[in-house]
């Protein structure tokens, strides 16, 4: 069997460490960062989805006098 030299480990230390084993607190921190970042990305959805349907009615309203934007109606 050949052995491994320093250089070798040195170069991919990675390789030789133990991997560390996840605590029951990083675990929770873990798993409230993904629900925080899921969450996020809902809420970014459903604001992505709320322009989209507001904005080409928007162009229906700038017609009538008075309520457009940037009217001097009121």
């Amino acid at each position: 069997m050949r052995r491994d030299t320093a250089l070798e480990t040195a170069l991919n230390a990675k390789a030789y460490k133990r991997s560390k084993r996840q605590s029951l607190r990083e675990a929770r921190i873990t798993e409230k960062l993904e629900k925080q970042q899921k969450i996020e990305q809902e809420r970014k959805r459903r604001q992505k989805h709320q322009r989209s349907q507001i904005l080409p009615n928007s162009n229906q309203i700038d017609g009538f006098p008075g309520i457009g934007v940037g009217s001097e109606g009121f």
